[in-house]
């Protein structure tokens, strides 16, 4: 999505922030869409944030002003460094997430992924099959489903039935919601179960920075994971207490045990991942993007809500809802002219309706879905 991390200010350029995947499969395949953002260079600096799972390279772009990206997350095919802010989406975990004193814990283990391949699912039901053959814990695991089709194929379902009886299903709670997908538990409610589970198992094989291990940690749990969940920490937090790698279903089954006995992680967990703590260092690295391009700086006109969800979010991939109903060449078209009188919270929200009136030629409109069409290939490629 292009997310308005800054609006235009007189003089002083706005930021926006487009997703790797809109960069990569719809602004550099695409003559028309890169012509578009560049127009916008007149009133808007420019980023990208790598919501991608894995490492990425790419060559310097004068289009890009910034990546937001975790440390690694990037790498210059060039002899030069990327301009880049080392931080993502998992710094910006709401304050409702923060950790609450007292809290007593019902689950010991908790997981919450999407019925993805690349989340290596049928690792959960290894792990805690391994788990209960020992000493069954009570565990809760989140799965969201794309729908009812999905529901009716669905593996971790299948492997939920036929691992565990009757009985030990009652203390490891598989729950599968769709409707609304890809975010069926709104992040209040879902903050709560982070709230009252012990610690946060995390199963993907790969995965960089995912947001839900950013959570757990924002609310003070210890995680269980592969060692790229950790990609964002600092180098001295990715360890115990607060992060235990594992690589095989023993390993995890171990981790699993020595996370269970930390009574409480460093704030400095909590700090690292929650927006109130962030927004600050955020707004400190976006300032020097402005130096650095001797742009006019104007301390007006920030949208910091959400960053969470908006620096990740999508145009038309129909990532449930995930994505806006408007076309990027649309958004960007609505952003060559002076916006409406509208701000935050939510302010691409706000600015849809208006985007849905933008037109393109022909030509253009069929570039663009051959990029869109492009843009699921790859992402159905790297998801399995």
């Amino acid at each position: 999505m292009a997310c308005i991390v800054k609006t235009p200010q007189n003089a002083s350029k706005g930021v926006l922030v487009i997703t790797d995947w809109e960069y990569r499969d719809l602004v550099r395949e695409n003559p028309g869409m890169r012509a578009r953002l560049e127009s916008l260079r007149r009133r808007w600096l420019i980023g990208v944030h790598a919501n991608s799972a894995i490492r990425q390279s790419y060559a310097a772009d004068p289009l890009v002003d910034v990546f937001i990206a975790g440390p690694g997350d990037i790498a210059a095919t060039g002899p030069q460094p990327l301009p880049q802010i080392a931080m993502d989406c998992s710094n910006f975990s709401p304050a409702f997430f923060a950790p609450v004193s007292g809290q007593d814990k019902f689950w010991d283990v908790l997981f919450v992924s999407r019925n993805q391949p690349f989340k290596s699912l049928d690792r959960l039901f290894d792990i805690v099959r391994a788990i209960y053959d020992q000493e069954p814990l009570r565990v809760l695991a989140v799965i969201a489903h794309s729908g009812l089709d999905d529901l009716a194929t669905s593996e971790p379902l299948r492997l939920y039935q036929e691992k565990f009886s009757a009985k030990e299903r009652k203390l490891f709670t598989l729950l599968a919601p769709w409707i609304d997908y890809p975010f069926c538990l709104d992040l209040p409610t879902l903050a709560q179960l982070y709230h009252n589970a012990r610690l946060f198992l995390h199963t993907a094989a790969e995965e960089r920075h995912p947001r839900v291990v950013g959570y757990a940690w924002a609310a003070g749990l210890p995680v269980v994971a592969p060692d790229s969940a950790a990609a964002l920490l600092p180098a001295n937090m990715a360890q115990p207490p607060g992060f235990f790698a594992f690589e095989s279903v023993e390993d995890a089954v171990r981790q699993i045990r020595h996370a269970l006995a930390v009574t409480a992680l460093p704030a400095a967990y909590s700090q690292f991942h929650l927006a109130p703590f962030q927004i600050q260092r955020f707004k400190t690295e976006i300032r020097e993007i402005y130096a650095k391009h001797a742009e006019p700086f104007s301390d007006a006109g920030w949208q910091l809500d959400d960053l969470d969800i908006r620096l990740a979010r999508h145009h038309d991939i129909r990532a449930g809802f995930n994505s806006y109903r408007a076309s990027l060449f649309q958004f960007a078209a609505l952003l060559e002219n002076p916006l409406p009188n509208i701000g935050g919270p939510g302010i691409e929200d706000a600015l849809d309706a208006a985007a849905l009136q933008q037109t393109g030629d022909p030509a253009q409109l069929r570039a663009e879905s051959n990029g869109l069409r492009r843009m699921v290939r790859n992402v159905l490629g790297r998801l399995g």
